[in-house]
């Protein structure tokens, strides 16, 4: 084989082996190329998949918040119906007056002298309210009337009782409170339930 035979057959063998390396590079990158776009679409499924979960969990939070809302907004609306009716009935006692204020008082006296005994003394909180008891023993002036109360009743300076009337044992020990006020608070957790379960049936 002559020199230059030598050169063509070596060159064609590398040009051979660089076709052949070519071809497996490509092949190769085929593979690569093919592996990362699997791997891509792996992590665009998992990402689509990651985001429709975190969307479910956004609109079930939304969802849960809109509920709560709305919740807090049915209560609130309860509350305020139930503060308007308390409100009512608030105004309903301060503005009894002639037999319906008489009855009304009367009973309270009544229980509040089983309370107290003979020798209680009585405050009354308004004119009217001492009106209504006149005739009974130990009535004192109103409330209203007083610039600086007894120190028994000293502690009622300054509220609002509505009407009403409060009883002091004789030793001025004891004070039962018969303010209209403060059977509305006495009963405060009674009432609002009557009051939810007559408007709300709850």
């Amino acid at each position: 084989m002559g020199l230059e035979q030598m050169i063509r057959t070596i060159h064609e063998e590398a040009e051979e082996e660089a076709r052949k390396i070519l071809d497996e590079a490509e092949k190769k990158a085929r593979l690569i190329g093919e592996r990362e776009a699997m791997e891509t679409r792996r992590m665009v499924a998992e990402l689509e998949e990651k985001l429709d979960k975190e969307s479910r969990t956004l609109s079930n939070i939304n969802l849960s918040e809109g509920k709560r809302k709305a919740r807090q907004a049915l209560l609130s609306a309860k509350e305020d119906l139930i503060w308007e009716t308390i409100s009512s009935i608030r105004s309903h006692l301060s503005s009894m007056e002639g037999d319906e204020l008489l009855g009304y008082l009367l009973r309270m006296y009544d229980k509040a002298h089983s309370m107290l005994g003979n020798g209680m003394i009585v405050y009354p909180v308004r004119v009217a309210d001492a009106s209504a008891l006149e005739g009974k023993p130990n009535i004192r002036d109103p409330l209203e009337t007083m610039n600086v109360l007894p120190p028994s009743v000293s502690r009622f300076k300054g509220k609002d009782l509505i009407g009403g009337f409060l009883a002091v044992s004789s030793d001025g020990r004891k004070v039962v409170d018969m303010t209209f006020q403060g059977m509305l608070e006495k009963k405060d957790d009674r009432i609002r339930e009557i009051i939810a379960r007559t408007l709300f049936g709850d």
